[in-house]
């Protein structure tokens, strides 16, 4: 076999087979040493984003990013919300793929049948034939141009369903139980708005392409490999799957870590999108400090560019010796082995053929005893089967990448399902928990012993529990910061109706605190909270939150303009339903519903610009064309002061029991605080104050002060003091 290959290679002919040989030696090393650097800054990559996630305390640890049974148990997890049932939409877009594919595979079949049949013709001048080939051609082209675009659209709808189902899903546990805010605020989760919008995205639409891109070939191969059996027998085939399995089996060996790719870049891309919001939110801020705070800022966006910038030209090399592979084994070499394949069984058999190939003796070779006409149409039948046989394979080989890139957004919308749920479930407990367990452990790291392990004779203090009732009662609480910092502990106070409070002390000493234990924001750690429930207590913030929507739906919030109109038609209890409110109207007779609807929003906008009046915002309703239904930007049309106005217009149009006032007045001046003070107690509110101004202290009866002692464990931090009048 040597010397023939040697008399077949010239003198020429060796020289380029050396230099081919070592230049793809060459390449081949410095592919491998490019897949070595490429792992050493993956490793690296990857070990950065670890330590950004172990940042995040009090949910579950993440798992790896791999194609094992902890992606099919999640990935079977995920499915079945996005196909909770067998007779669901998705179910019967999944079934009706699964028909087009069938259908589809075997129109294809038919077509290279009726290309052959038209091959046939052609070479032996039947005309008439051909006339006949060719419009039953053009027939079945038409069904199979429907299937082709039929399947894309089936796989957008697929991947359209379980979008919708997978984020109404998510939607509904992020906001259950103020997940969303321990989320954001308290840090439980990360970039939690990428992975509800383009995570769960990209996860549905790789998943719809996965099923389609798994399933065709399989269907393809099953009915081509019958067909071929019959035109090139089973060792033919055999050859060719023998080719693919060494082929998928080198590539496998060869592959990238896709499924960690994917997750890092998704991550890392969150981080660069989280910088530029950080510089959205605070653009005024930032711009009050540049120079040179706008060159700060352009550093740690560089710096988040940089890292996604760098992962992606490092994965874009890996990507590229891959390909390259991919290409040579799947495509070129394939497509050359099926012709060969062919050639090889009209042509005396494989062996023969392969002593021709490498000597170059024809005579070797056996024809067959077939007519030109009829091996004309199975080699045009045969060509067409290997080709769509040969991509059917390749496309199976490539499964496995698909189905990493799909761990990898698998693994992404998995650890949101499983952090959400934990959110909800637990709210922000765990937080504080982890962050307790953590302040102790640095505590005891430090040779420090508890206050309470030194002394026996305080008594025990209470579990914390929570409770409805008439009225704001604080009995032996203790509240601590999220990373185990007691604030302050005992305390014990009461709001009765009519006897605001007032609470002062230093930034940091557990003001704003207290009403976030009194919001269910933040857990106690010990004592009884009791307050009450639904819409008899009302939160306002130095930043007031303006709500998308129009003038009215500002004042109406946290209702909507129709859930708040058809709410007070029905003649439900509303915290507006004392005497003089629109409300009464919903009992009068004589109206139809349609009518009475009417009279309440009359009555409903009368009110709104009622409250619009009592805070001085009057003239909001005339500044615009629509008036109550003007639609702005109100967060950019509205001053600072203008805004926290307009949040007491909300406040009175409610008209709670207690409203809880965390300096919702800073912006407003001394006599417009004042004004807005007296509004409030007129309208029966009781409040709870967190305000700076001395002017404000004779509306309240009670203060509460905090000190701002750090050692919650030995001081109680706090005392109360009766106003005089």
């Amino acid at each position: 076999m040597a010397p023939a290959m040697a008399t077949m290679l010239g003198g020429p002919q060796r020289r380029k087979t050396a230099l081919v040989v070592g230049g793809g030696s060459l390449v081949a090393v410095a592919a491998y040493a490019a897949y070595a650097r490429a792992g050493s800054a993956r490793r690296s990559m990857a070990a950065d984003v670890a330590l950004e996630r172990s940042k995040t305390s009090g949910v579950p640890k993440r798992h790896k990013v791999d194609v094992d049974r902890v992606f099919l148990g999640r990935l079977v997890r995920i499915l079945k919300i996005c196909m909770p049932h067998p007779l669901s939409r998705s179910a019967l877009l999944v079934y009706l793929q699964t028909a087009l594919l069938l259908y589809r595979t075997s129109v294809t079949n038919h077509l290279t049948h009726v290309e052959g049949k038209v091959a046939e013709d052609i070479v032996g001048q039947k005309f008439k034939e051909f006339r006949k080939s060719i419009i039953g051609f053009m027939t079945f082209c038409v069904p199979a141009s429907f299937l082709n675009a039929g399947m894309k659209y089936c796989q957008t709808q697929i991947a359209l369903s379980f979008r919708e189902r997978l984020t109404k899903h998510l939607q509904a546990k992020y906001l259950h139980n103020r997940a969303y805010y321990t989320a954001s605020v308290l840090g439980g989760m990360r970039s939690a708005d990428q992975r509800i919008t383009d995570d769960v995205d990209k996860f549905c639409t790789s998943i719809a392409e996965l099923y389609g891109y798994t399933l065709k070939p399989v269907v393809d191969i099953a009915i081509f490999t019958g067909v071929l059996t019959k035109l090139i027998g089973v060792k033919g085939q055999a050859a060719l799957y023998g080719h693919f399995i060494i082929s998928s089996m080198v590539l496998r060996a060869i592959s990238p870590p896709l499924s960690l790719i994917v997750s890092i870049e998704s991550a890392l891309s969150g981080s660069y999108r989280s910088a530029h919001a950080r510089v959205i939110n605070h653009a005024e801020e930032i711009a009050y400090n540049d120079p040179p705070g706008g060159e700060a800022e352009n550093a740690i966006l560089t710096g988040a560019f940089k890292k996604l910038a760098r992962h992606v030209d490092t994965t874009a090399g890996q990507k590229f010796w891959h390909s390259i592979a991919d290409n040579y084994l799947l495509k070129y070499s394939a497509s050359t082995m099926s012709l060969c394949t062919f050639t090889s069984v009209y042509s005396g058999g494989f062996r023969n053929f392969l002593r021709f190939f490498v000597t170059g003796d024809a005579s070797i070779l056996k024809r067959t005893g077939e007519d030109s006409l009829t091996l004309t149409n199975k080699y045009i039948r045969t060509v067409r089967l290997l080709r769509n046989n040969v991509e059917a394979m390749s496309n199976l080989v490539m499964v496995y990448k698909r189905v990493t890139t799909v761990a990898g957004h698998t693994s992404r919308v998995s650890e949101l399902l499983e952090q959400v749920n934990h959110l909800a479930k637990e709210g922000p407990s765990s937080i504080f928990a982890a962050g307790a367990a953590k302040r102790m452990a640095l505590k005891l790291r430090a040779g420090e012993t508890p206050a309470s392990a030194e002394t026996d004779t305080a008594p025990p203090p209470p579990p914390p529990l929570r409770t409805s009732g008439d009225t704001i009662s604080f009995d032996r609480v203790t509240i601590a910061s999220p990373d185990g910092t007691t604030l302050v502990r005992e305390l014990c106070f009461n709001v009765e109706q009519g006897k605001s409070v007032l609470l002062t002390g230093p930034n940091g000493s557990g003001k704003s605190s207290l009403f976030r234990v009194l919001a269910g924001l933040w857990p106690a750690q010990a004592g009884t909270v009791s307050c009450p429930t639904g819409k008899s207590i009302f939160y306002l913030s130095q930043k007031p939150y303006l709500v998308s929507g129009n003038l009215r739906d500002q004042v109406l919030y946290p209702y909507s303009s129709t859930a708040a109109l058809l709410h007070e038609a029905r003649g439900r209890s509303h915290p507006s339903s004392r005497a003089g409110s629109f409300m009464n109207l919903a009992g009068m007779g004589g109206p139809r519903a349609d009518e009475t609807f009417k009279l309440d929003k009359q009555a409903a906008d009368q009110l709104v610009i009622e409250c619009l009046e009592a805070v001085e915002l009057g003239y909001l309703a005339k500044r615009f064309g629509e008036g109550l239904d003007s639609r702005e930007n109100w967060d950019d049309l509205l001053s600072g002061g203008e805004r926290q106005r307009l949040a007491m217009a909300r406040l009175l149009y409610h008209r709670p029991m207690y409203a809880v006032l965390d300096e919702c007045t800073s912006a407003v001046s001394a006599d417009g605080e004042r004004h807005l003070y007296e509004r409030c107690l007129e309208a029966g509110v009781t409040v709870l104050s967190i305000a700076h101004r001395v002017a404000v202290r004779k509306f309240h009866q009670l203060e509460l002060k905090f000190d701002g002692e750090r050692n919650g464990e030995t001081t109680k931090g706090w005392t109360l003091v009766q106003l005089e009048p």
